[in-house]
């Protein structure tokens, strides 16, 4: 007996202590708190003591918030931190800063600024050490984000640091999953002449970035860059920094996917190279400063394109441009053919009618085939007149910056990846809280549905099915609104019935008759919902925030 107690108090043990280094791996802050953070209903109000107590790496949880009146620098820490939870306030009166003493990732947290904010903003500065905005950041009151790689220099009074402490050749790392960004800075920001020799490394996967800087801002010199877009959108990507900060090393640009508005090659002294396998660029333009020739080592910058993504606009730049294959780009060569995957998947059902156009985000072909797509779909809208007919989206085709409204049609359409032989990675991203309203009768089947926190689907009191085979997202919120939307255009009928029929897809919530508040209209129609499948967490049968609705089925 005493062999087995000895046995089972070894065990008990051992348990504990895993339930105690699992334990030392979350902290708790809360500007109210008054414990020792080591639980949730005991958080710290020392925001100094939570990271201490990661100093391995773990999880920082706020709750509720946690408001900083004074630039922060945290005390060092060699592993990653996760922060989290709550909200972030920045109140400082001058400087509004962050600074990181170890690797750094925030996700599912909301920033915001204080009374006392002057800049309603907020700067990281990550003084090279990793740092990753993950998924679920909220800028609350637009509170304007600026993320540096490097340091804020110490003549601007920021870093707490001598110039003997400066490394010159660390490299930087960041990376955004979501959130509303200012400035990226791959290097450093403030008044100074320090000579990086390092590399900036910027990861966008989401997210929306105003200026990328790959480069350093305000002043000093850089080393290298390697900038990539996977997503999210990005309205100016700088390879240099602003004014005259060159990169003194080369430039690495690629596009994955999301889109670019403006590409400017700008003061590397070095090579550049672009490649442009996916999403969208707009323009780019290649500049070198006054004053900054004869720093210039190389210079040239090559351009890399995917066939299928549209370069015409701006591949004369670039001092060398050709696909991916080495044949050489020029304005003769067939840009209108699509990128697409065939998925091997065969629907469980499918409504497509035979008359068929092609829709791609590239393209400029007949649409009757996927390797002669178009790229604008509402122009199908007009080849299919008169006939009842299918869309066939091969590719994840971009509805732009604005809503998107269908042509108005009297005909049936059917919009699906799915042309009754083979399976496209297709489907329809309306982006960030877009709208998508129907013109006619149409069902959305047999592809995806894409979009960034919301997306809300405006039936306008015409027949639409979300039908079998829809791939949505697992996160965000989806709605579906049989009538009308109020304050956008489009016109509003009081008499008429319409039916709205679910059958695949995740849905945020599923309305029966008009949303928004407008003129006092009552509706004499009978709005019929027939709910055959997919997850709907809320259905609400009548008009959502004003008006007067009749009857629901």
């Amino acid at each position: 007996m005493k062999k087995v107690f000895g046995i089972l108090t070894i065990a008990v043990l051992i348990t504990l202590m895993s339930l105690l280094a699992s334990a030392a791996n979350i902290a708790y802050v809360s500007e109210n708190g008054s414990g020792n953070g080591m639980s949730a209903d005991r958080p710290t109000n020392s925001f100094d003591r939570a990271i201490n107590l990661l100093e391995q790496g773990g999880t920082l949880v706020i709750i509720d918030s946690y408001t900083f009146d004074e630039p922060y620098y945290e005390p060092e820490h060699n592993g990653e931190i996760i922060i989290t939870g709550g909200t972030m306030v920045f109140n400082q009166t001058d400087y509004t800063r962050y600074y990181l003493s170890g690797p750094v990732k925030f996700e599912n947290i909301t920033f915001a600024y204080g009374s006392k904010n002057q800049y309603k903003s907020a700067a990281f500065m990550s003084r090279f050490n990793p740092i990753e905005f993950g998924n679920g950041i909220v800028n609350s009151a637009n509170i304007s984000m600026i993320v540096v790689g490097g340091y804020m220099h110490p003549i601007m009074a920021g870093d707490n640091m001598s110039a003997s402490d400066i490394v010159t050749d660390y490299d930087s790392y960041i990376t955004v999953n979501s959130g509303v960004f200012r400035d990226i800075i791959g290097f450093s920001r403030g008044v100074g002449s320090v000579s990086y020799t390092g590399t900036s490394n910027i990861i966008i996967n989401g997210g929306t970035v105003t200026n990328i800087f790959g480069a350093s801002g305000n002043g000093s010199y850089s080393g290298s860059t390697n900038i990539v877009i996977n997503g999210g959108k990005v309205t100016n990507l700088n390879t240099g920094g602003d004014s005259t900060r060159r990169l003194n090393g080369d430039a690495k640009i690629t596009v994955n996917d999301g889109s670019v508005k403006n590409l400017k090659i700008n003061n590397v002294m070095g090579h550049t190279d672009v490649f442009y396998l996916g999403g969208s660029i707009e323009t780019a333009a290649v500049s070198i400063a006054n004053g900054l020739q004869e720093f210039v080592v190389d210079g040239t910058t090559s351009l890399v394109v995917r066939k299928g993504m549209r370069a015409t606009a701006f591949y004369e730049v670039f001092d060398e441009a050709k696909y991916e294959d080495g044949t050489p780009l020029s304005g003769a060569n067939d840009f209108d053919v699509a990128t697409y995957t065939v998925i091997d998947k065969v629907p469980a059902e499918t409504t497509a009618y035979p008359a068929k156009i092609y829709v791609a985000n590239v393209g400029d072909g007949t649409g009757l085939s996927p390797d002669s797509p178009i790229s604008d779909w509402k122009t199908a809208y007009s080849l299919l007149e008169g006939v009842d007919g299918t869309i066939v989206l091969i590719n994840e085709i971009y509805v732009g910056d604005a809503h998107f409204y269908e042509p108005e049609h009297d005909n049936k359409i059917v919009i699906t990846s799915f042309d009754g032989e083979r399976y496209y990675d297709g489907g329809i991203n309306t982006g960030k809280a877009k709208r998508f309203y129907f013109g006619g009768d149409t069902t959305i089947e047999n592809t995806k549905i894409v979009y960034e926190s919301s997306s809300l689907y405006v039936c306008n009191f015409h027949d639409v099915t979300f039908g079998a085979g829809l791939d949505t997202p697992a996160t965000g919120d989806l709605y579906a609104l049989a009538g009308h939307q109020f304050a956008t255009k489009g016109t509003v009928s009081e008499n008429i019935g319409s039916t709205l029929t679910i059958k695949s897809g995740r849905y945020y919530c599923v309305m029966g008759y008009t949303r928004g508040i407008g003129t006092d209209y009552t509706f004499k129609g009978t709005q019929t919902l027939n709910l055959l499948g997919g997850d709907i967490r809320r259905v609400y049968g009548g008009v959502v925030q004003a008006n007067k609705s009749d009857r629901v089925v």
